[in-house]
């Protein structure tokens, strides 16, 4: 079976594609700034993946910053451009979710005071996220002037929200099915608690 290159290798090249050349920090600072709401990388991937991406060419050394800490400026080479050009024309891969949220919300189906507070959790994490995108939605639109970069950043943002407000209507949902549950409970124990006891 064939192994996929890494993805890291091509958000690193976009970055360079995208801000022009730029040391391994100012690379996960990108990324962590503009792309952080769909997109990570950790230094222990940027630092080994631009080695790697040297040594086949698609970056080079732009120049050196000097300083206490001297850093490498990298940029894109054509090689690399062609690269990600390339990558970019494939099909995206499934996507695997791992949400531990969901999964506890599922597993704690026995103690409904963890899973009020998992879905407490949901609702203000998507609330923070809403917030974080507004506000990056106001910035791309101040400074980024080519209407077509604009254009797809805000694209990005927008798939971001609208996850963050399915989120919340989930939010709305697990509420509603709590409250129907402990209704339909509720019955039944009345029941029980006016059944006559019956002395043995």
């Amino acid at each position: 079976m064939p192994r996929h290159p890494s993805t890291s290798r091509f958000a690193i090249l976009g970055a360079l594609e995208w801000e022009g050349p730029l040391s391994g920090y100012h690379i996960r600072a990108w990324i962590k700034g503009s792309v952080s709401h769909f997109w990570s990388e950790s230094f222990g991937q940027v630092y080994p993946t631009l080695e790697r991406l040297h040594s086949e060419r698609l970056i080079e050394p732009a120049h050196t910053e000097q300083g206490p800490r001297r850093a490498t400026i990298w940029r894109i080479t054509a090689a690399g451009r062609a690269a990600l050009a390339a990558w970019l024309r494939t099909p995206a891969a499934p996507p695997t979710p791992r949400l531990e949220w969901l999964l506890k919300c599922m597993l704690s189906h026995h103690d409904p005071i963890a899973t009020a507070a998992h879905v407490n959790g949901v609702q203000h994490a998507a609330e923070s996220q809403l917030r974080a995108l507004h506000a990056a939605a106001e910035l791309v639109t101040q400074q980024e002037h080519d209407p077509r970069r604009r254009a797809h950043a805000l694209l990005t943002i927008a798939a971001g929200r609208l996850a963050a407000e399915a989120r919340l209507a989930w939010v709305a949902e697990a509420r509603r099915t709590l409250e129907l549950d402990t209704e339909s409970e509720a019955p039944s124990d009345a029941r029980r608690a006016s059944k006559p006891r019956t002395t043995p």
